[in-house]
């Protein structure tokens, strides 16, 4: 009999070393599988103002999401309305410019709107063919940046096609 009991340890120890292998080589399979997944870049950042964002198809409810949570913006996304990935690529934007990245995200059923009781903005995105004007109604629509004395942002600034 105790000539046994080493045998039983060494064997107990093998199959503790060969569960521990497998546990091993299924985290490092686990972390390659998480790492394709999260191979999509996401950076939004608002600093003194300016609207900066980096996104690699990444859904447009997310971006509008993380919008909402750093510049303090609302945002309103009605029931039925479809996500869909976008790629952005926004350098010093500032947050009254917002209906460009609306624009460049093709919500075609979007309102920035200016509200006068709060002083807040908030961006409305309805399902196609919902009217937006009863959403918005007694409510100051931004509907394009001015800019004074022809200076530009980096975020709007047009290359030259010459």
């Amino acid at each position: 009999m105790r000539f046994l009991q080493p045998q039983l340890a060494c064997a107990r120890h093998k199959s503790l070393l060969c569960l521990y292998v497998i546990f091993c080589w299924l985290f490092l399979l686990g972390g390659l599988v998480s790492t394709k997944e999260k191979s999509t870049q996401f950076i939004l950042d608002v600093e003194k103002g300016l609207i900066i964002i980096q996104a690699e198809d990444i859904s447009f409810k997310e971006i509008l999401r993380e919008l909402e949570s750093k510049a303090g913006i609302k945002v309103k996304i009605f029931e039925g309305v479809t996500d869909k990935k976008v790629t952005l690529k926004v350098e010093s934007l500032p947050l009254f410019g917002l209906k460009t990245i609306l624009e460049k995200m093709a919500l075609s059923n979007s309102a920035l709107v200016h509200d006068q009781e709060d002083g807040s903005i908030a961006v409305y995105v309805l399902p196609r063919g919902q009217d937006i004007t009863k959403i918005i109604k007694g409510k100051s629509v931004i509907k394009q940046a001015t800019f004074w004395q022809g200076v530009v942002p980096e975020g709007l600034k047009r290359e030259n096609r010459g």
